[in-house]
């Protein structure tokens, strides 16, 4: 029978990486996952006859916490008949020593991400184990008691005799670590119970860092509790079917598969027209490219533009919008998403779609109620499933489909947070550096009252390949070839044009800055920013999180863009277009975007891709069935996740001469603080991906350093490829487009802007932050029809929301009760016109933060931030207009 292991989750973020060693570990393993709080122990009992053995993963909090540990206490005292091995992982282990005696005592440093070398004596779950160099993921430790009275004797039973010896205690030590006396000294990194089969380590073998105490030492577990299981007796039994759905089905199909719930017929794809045109020049001309295809016209109408302005970005995708283009915006908590066709593009006397309405300024509006059953990433993958098209080029990652942002509270909603609640026990902890004036459970200020989901579906578009200088024109549209034609010429048109023909210049820049006015920069305030750095180091030290990515906004106040003869037309110059190319020309990235989807228009210079995944593929089966030799066909498809964490300005203060590649590694590399934020951040996503993919998951490339135009950044690279049968979804009954989707939908948000773990992190910072982020730290990019995507997490960005866009009426059929509080209006609480100076006011919002650890450096922490500020204030000239 195949060993069946149960492990324990305790709302950690590294559980899925634990679960990949234990499926490295042991021949076809069947292994559950639940939550510590899942089941009773009555509800358990019945089931433990059917496990080979208990893994007890890490997790935030104290062991002493009921609240953290849930059942594991129970499952330390388990009676004799119920016994059965059990192995856990930091939490596991203090738990497992708070359970027989032990005393739990603060690390006086604090070891998140570091690495240690682990001193063993070469027995039990180390037998044949060499040097061991671990990943540590904590800040409490455990002390075995005093000895025990020369009378105590503890009957022991070992593999070979059973025999009376006094003990000190009822737990062994097996390894331990030798921190420097003036930190912590000698700490406990490994434990035994002398009589039960119990084991845990305080390290993180799972960990990618961890050397020589992973693998080897959960095999040497697993012989054991074989052994241990045979010498009592114990046999497995099947785990029943009606049973089977109190621990969830077997890892890695132990996760949310939503497959289609559409009722329509499959349709045919659509086909993809395409021109191929090669004008090399083009890749530097993108901005005049965009101008020739209308995005001066109207700073009202939606355009879309993803911009690889800088390596290693590629491809640059100039979305072609219609007037029958749809744009889908959804807010966190409501029944039904909102369609609406721009009435900058759509005739007031065009027809209204079915069941639709139109707002007085002309914008038709379509509301889409969600199904019981669904949630918005069911929807929308409904949506891309009747509208999935094929026969484009190969080499172009985007033939059409939804492009735009999706907010970071998108993300904490979709991990199971209220966002209009904080969580009592932080918000009372960190309660002296929270903003005051903001009650127990009040919504909080800021971009409530806008869309979480704000997307353009794209049926033509312009994609540059700026490696090649090849120019793709598509459409998806039937019978389209006279537009792609057209818009073919339009491209050559621009790029036989004299080089430097519609580019601004930095006078011209300055020039902008002067006739509109200098703008009001309101930074945020230092002191209570090193208060929340303070707080949040506190949580750390507490147990309560690894790393807390703190962040802040920034308001940039502009007189509005006006002239005589704009207020004649219809139409208003596109000042925000403006800003966003002095923001390209000032700081370009590889993943730059410039979205304008009404109320918002979002400028990016994004340095750090969150997911791609590639277009599924079809090849041969790597295994054949085991009941015949014949292969059959299977999708594949390739994620990948670049967090960046580590960020060093490349000016030298004092000189003229910029600091190196090679000072840069050094600097970087060198730091343990920058290369334990990359290692947590990598580990999280490694577990994020394991969720949705499996084990098949590997870090391709760990803090490396790549240049930027102003900084040096230390990124990592993590994939992971998914397999399922042709035609499926998931490999168990979908419509096809493989996973990517739901790797998106599981990963959100970003962890690189949460900290870990994720959840815990989430709900502190909740407490710490005096509003919602809304688009800063979610993310922005497209969803293919094809299938593949790529997404970038939305930094070094800014972005702002219109006062004036069209009202959408509730619909008869909606239930007050089941809709979240209207977020209608488009003036944040945050940012009030009366605040600046001016009859008119244009509002921007710049979010900056970073990652605080037990090694931060507060006055260093806050440089970081303002730091990460600048290269979108300098784009803006604001850097002199900084006020606090």
């Amino acid at each position: 029978m195949q060993p069946r292991i149960l492990l324990i989750d305790s709302y950690d973020s590294f559980s899925f990486n634990l679960a990949s060693l234990c499926h490295q570990s042991l021949p076809s393993p069947l292994i559950h996952i639940i939550k510590n709080d899942t089941l009773t122990l009555p509800q358990l009992l019945p089931l433990l006859s059917s496990f080979t053995a208990i893994i007890i993963g890490p997790g935030p909090g104290s062991p002493t916490h009921a609240q953290d540990v849930g059942i594991i206490p129970a499952l330390y005292a388990l009676p004799n008949a119920h016994l059965l091995p059990i192995f856990g992982v930091c939490l596991g282990l203090q738990s497992l020593g708070v359970a027989f005696g032990a005393k739990l005592r603060r690390l006086r440093v604090v070891k998140h991400g570091q690495i240690s070398e682990v001193v063993h004596g070469g027995v039990g779950i180390f037998e044949g184990v060499g040097e061991v160099r671990a990943v540590r993921y904590h800040s409490l430790c455990v002390d075995l008691p005093s000895p025990l009275p020369p009378s105590t004797s503890v009957f022991i039973h070992t593999h070979t005799s059973a025999a009376e010896t006094t003990f000190t205690s009822e737990l062994e030590e097996l390894a331990h670590v030798d921190d420097e006396l003036t930190e912590n000294g000698r700490v406990i990194m490994a434990l035994r119970h002398r009589t039960k089969p119990f084991y845990a380590v305080q390290y993180h073998p799972e960990s990618v860092c961890t050397s020589g105490g992973g693998l080897q030492v959960l095999q040497n577990f697993f012989k054991i509790a074989e052994e241990w299981n045979a010498e009592h007796g114990r046999v497995l039994e099947p785990l029943e079917e009606r049973r089977t759905v109190l621990v969830g089905a077997p890892w890695p199909r132990a996760r949310t598969a939503l497959s289609s719930s559409s009722s329509s017929p499959r349709t045919a794809p659509r086909k993809v027209h395409t021109t191929t045109l090669t004008h090399p020049s083009l890749s530097s001309r993108i901005p005049e490219l965009c101008e020739a295809l209308g995005v001066l016209e109207d700073d009202g109408a939606p355009f879309v533009l993803l911009d690889s302005a800088a390596a290693p970005g590629r491809f640059s995708i100039i979305a072609c919008l219609t007037p029958h283009s749809p744009v889908l915006s959804y807010r966190v908590g409501e029944r039904c998403l909102v369609q609406t066709t721009s009435s900058r593009f759509s005739s007031s006397s065009s027809p209204s779609p079915p069941g639709g309405s139109s707002s007085p300024g002309g914008a038709r509006i379509q509301r889409h109620e969600l199904g019981d059953t669904q949630d918005v990433w069911s929807w929308l993958k409904d949506y891309m499933d009747e509208r999935r098209a094929e026969g484009g080029a190969e080499e172009v990652p985007f033939w059409g489909g939804l492009v735009g942002c999706v907010s970071y509270e998108a993300g904490v909603a979709g991990s199971g947070i209220p966002l209009d609640a904080r969580r009592p026990r932080f918000a009372e902890a960190l309660r002296p550096s929270t903003a005051q004036g903001r009650g127990e459970g009040e919504r909080r200020k800021g971009e409530s009252q806008h869309s979480d989901f704000n997307l353009v579906f794209v049926e033509r578009s312009v994609v540059i390949d700026t490696h090649t200088g090849r120019t793709y024109v598509q459409s998806i549209v039937d019978g389209d070839e006279a537009w792609v034609r057209a818009t073919g010429v339009i491209v050559g048109e621009v790029a036989d044009k004299p080089i430097g023909t519609g580019l601004i210049s930095a006078g011209e820049s300055e020039a902008t800055v002067s006739a509109v006015g200098k703008p009001v920069v309101t930074l945020p305030n230092k002191e209570r920013y090193i208060r929340n750095i303070n707080a949040a180091k506190e949580a750390l030290y507490a147990g309560e999180s690894y790393e807390l990515c703190l962040t802040a906004r920034t308001k940039v106040a502009f007189p509005a863009a006006s002239s005589s003869s704009s207020r004649k037309s219809k139409t208003r110059p596109s000042s925000s277009w403006d800003k966003y190319k002095k923001l390209r020309a000032s700081n370009p990235a590889p993943f730059s975007a410039y979205i304008r989807l009404q109320p918002t228009t979002l400028l990016s210079t994004s340095p750090e891709r969150f997911l791609s995944y590639s277009r599924p593929t079809v090849a041969n089966s790597s295994s054949s069935s085991s009941s015949t030799s014949t292969p059959h066909k299977v999708q594949k498809q390739l994620c990948q996740l670049r967090p960046i964490k580590g960020t060093l300005r490349k000016s030298r203060p004092g000189s003229d001469s910029p600091i190196t590649r090679a000072e840069a590694e050094h600097l970087l590399r060198g730091s343990a603080k920058e290369v334990a934020e990359n290692l947590m951040i990598v580990d999280l996503i490694r577990h994020d991906l394991g969720g949705v993919l499996g084990p098949r998951v590997n870090v391709k490339s760990f803090c490396g350093v790549e240049e930027y135009e102003t900084v040096w950044q230390m990124v990592s690279v993590v994939e992971g490829v998914w397999e399922g049968e042709c035609g499926h979804a998931d490999g168990e009954g979908g419509r096809g487009g493989g996973v990517g989707w739901e790797v998106l939908r599981h990963s959100l948000p970003p962890g690189s802007m949460t900290g870990a773990p994720k959840k815990r992190s989430m709900e502190i910072l909740q407490a710490l932050e005096d509003s919602e982020r809304g688009i800063y730290s979610g993310v922005l990019g497209y969803w293919c029809v094809g299938g593949g995507g790529d997404w970038a997490v939305t930094i070094r960005s800014c972005f702002k929301y219109d006062d004036a866009h069209a009202a959408v009426e509730e619909p008869p059929s909606s239930s007050p009760s089941s809709r979240a509080p209207s977020r209608a209006s488009s003036t944040s609480n945050d940012i009030r016109a009366d605040d600046f100076s001016g009859d008119a006011t244009e509002e921007w919002v710049i979010g900056a933060g970073g990652a605080i650890t037990a090694l931060s450096d507060p006055e260093a922490e806050w440089e970081e931030m303002v730091l990460k500020l600048e290269s979108v204030l300098r784009s803006f000239g604001a850097l002199e207009s900084r006020g606090r």
